[in-house]
């Protein structure tokens, strides 16, 4: 079985050249040809490092990390491969090694040093590439149209397939390049490849060192398109970028032991520029233009009765359940005391799930009220978190968001709080919120997210500052009078500090002023919107600026302002929480001198 979540669009530079794989798990390497190197976290969509590119450079393939050497790698103008070790911030000072031929690609396969592809065809690991020039794989004319590596339990295989430039008769020839390791020597094969001409048709080849094997049988896949880009996945599911659906273009996860398509997601928006597809660290990826749109995918052994459940649901081509366990919950999913482990009842699940997402069914705030209960009192306590990465799940927070009849403020309220949120959501549930001015909910979102995307909190952050009175007022009203453990204590401690003189060096179990600046500034920061909304922040608030104030002024009689400035800039953001008398009086300009 195989799953899609939702897409989630992250901004790029057009001239994106590769996604690769980071030293990380869940992280990737974004190559642009003459901008930036960056990492991307998958999880909340951020940038954890960015390097720049040197003016008048051209990254010609994508960097790589390499466990082998510990190592990055990427092709400069061709020719230079540049390698670097993790903590460099300055592309200048990289490694660099001249290659006497144009290279396609440089390939990280585990186990190894990286491999070298070059255009004229010929293979070899770049410590030893002095000979790359010599006797070419690749006739005159011959160009590569794609290339893959892949790591095999005696050595590597690089694939590549070439065809003539301008050639009428569209002839194909699919190249294996074997690295066995006991013998130290590469093995090169060609293989034509038969260009049946038949859209739609899957054609399957198995390769061998020595030697090839067409199926005659082809799997036929209705909306394969000859742009069409395919990844495998495992053993039994293949991806296909911009395969059709009722004239629609998406991604779809075929099942070549059964020949059905077992999940299909469409494109967010028609991709009206050229399309690139990448597949990396259970994400598939597809670039056009100056957004890059990923999503996750999840593959399981496919059985019969799986196929045949899934033809017959009404979540067909959407999911069949839980495919991802939270690790605090493995074991009670392992006990037949966890209802998702009974079949029955996850398929009864199944059916509540298929009733929400139907408009028709649940027409009306009480009719979906009442199936959502039901889905409740279904699933045991946690049991419904093991949902969270389903496209049930994702059907059912977008009903929610998306419902124009009427606002279930009480569902979506409890799937925040009870981790039903998947990452791929974030975003969705965010613009819901921000569009209803829903300025508690937005609070609890952010409490309860572990990783918010950086879209997410400009957006609730200009919630916060543009929001009506009314709904400044309500969310003031619905906010916990009760500050998170120990954060009431903690400032009257940081109160008390302030109100010692002015300390340099801390002083026994005194910490020195700047320290306690520090912490304030930590402290106001990871608790903003608390301290914006809750009812009795007010006077702590008033007599922590009316600190501040006595030792700016103070600074400022000694002629010494620099230390104080230095340790409170972070908070500048946090002055500007004063629109209405609603936040008004709750919430006070800490810095408002800067």
């Amino acid at each position: 079985m195989a799953t899609l979540m939702e897409f989630v669009s992250v901004p790029v530079d057009a001239s994106l050249v590769g996604i690769e794989s980071e030293k990380e798990d869940e992280s990737v390497i974004i190559s642009h040809r003459k901008s930036f190197i960056n990492t991307l976290k998958l999880s909340d969509q951020k940038l954890t490092s960015s390097l720049p590119v040197k003016h008048g450079l051209n990254i010609s393939s994508a960097a790589v990390w390499n466990d082998e050497t510990q190592q990055y790698f990427l092709v400069q103008n061709k020719r230079d491969i540049c390698s670097w070790k993790e903590g460099t911030s300055n592309l200048d000072k990289a490694k660099k090694r001249h290659v006497p031929t144009d290279i396609h690609k440089l390939f990280s396969v585990p186990s190894c040093e990286p491999v070298v592809l070059c255009e004229n065809g010929n293979i070899g690991f770049l410590s030893d590439t002095k000979d790359l020039d010599q006797n070419p794989a690749l006739r005159d004319g011959e160009t590569i149209t794609w290339c893959s590596g892949v790591q095999l339990l005696q050595g590597v295989c690089i694939l590549y397939t070439a065809t003539q430039k301008n050639s009428e008769s569209g002839s194909l020839d699919l190249h294996s390049c074997w690295y066995n390791s006991q013998t130290e020597t590469w093995h090169h094969r060609t293989t034509p490849v038969h260009m049946h001409g038949k859209h739609g048709e899957l054609y399957e080849m198995v390769l061998g060192e020595m030697s090839s094997e067409e199926k005659e049988q082809p799997l036929k896949v209705p909306g394969l398109a000859s742009q069409s880009s395919l990844f495998c996945l495992s053993e039994n599911h293949i991806a296909i970028v911009g395969l059709q659906k009722e004239g629609e273009d998406g991604v779809g996860i075929l099942d070549t032991k059964f020949g059905t398509i077992q999940a299909w997601q469409p494109f967010p928006e028609q991709l009206t520029q050229e399309r690139k597809a990448y597949c990396q660290q259970d994400h598939l990826f597809v670039h056009s233009g100056k957004t890059l749109y990923m999503c996750r995918y999840e593959c399981h052994p496919s059985t019969l009765a799986a196929i045949l459940g899934q033809q017959q649901t009404a979540l067909t081509d959407k999911d069949c359940g839980p495919v991802h366990i939270s690790v605090e919950h493995w074991r009670a999913a392992n006990t037949e005391a966890n209802g998702i482990a009974d079949e029955a009842e996850k398929n009864e699940a199944l059916a509540v799930f298929s009733n929400l997402t139907d408009p028709v069914k649940t027409s009306s705030h009480t009719a979906f009220r009442r199936e959502f209960g039901i889905l409740k009192n279904k699933l045991h306590k946690g049991g419904l978190e093991t949902w969270a990465c389903t496209n049930a799940m994702s059907l059912l927070i977008q009903r929610c968001c998306s419902e124009t009849r009427f606002w279930p403020k009480e569902e979506l309220e409890f799937l925040i709080t009870h981790h039903c949120i998947s990452s791929c959501n974030v975003v969705r549930v965010f613009e819901a919120l921000v569009q209803r001015e829903e300025v508690s909910l937005l609070h609890e979102a952010l409490r309860q997210f572990g990783e918010v995307p950086e879209a997410c909190l400009v957006m609730a952050l200009n919630c916060f500052l543009t929001a009506s009175d009314q709904a400044l007022q309500a969310a003031h009203e619905n906010c916990s009078a009760d500050p998170p453990d120990g954060l009431d204590d903690f400032l009257r401690y940081i109160l008390h500090t302030l109100q010692q003189p002015v300390r340099i060096h801390r002083n026994g179990y005194t910490p020195a002023t700047d320290q306690v600046y520090d912490w304030l500034a930590i402290t106001v920061d990871a608790h903003n919107t608390h301290l914006i909304l809750a009812k009795d922040a007010h006077e702590l608030l008033v007599k922590l600026r009316e600190e501040v104030e006595h030792h700016v002024n103070f600074c400022m009689a000694l002629g010494n302002l620099e230390p104080i400035l230095n340790r409170l800039k972070t908070l500048k953001t946090k002055s500007t929480y004063t629109k209405s008398k609603a936040v008004g009086q709750y919430c006070i300009e800490v810095l408002h001198l800067f």
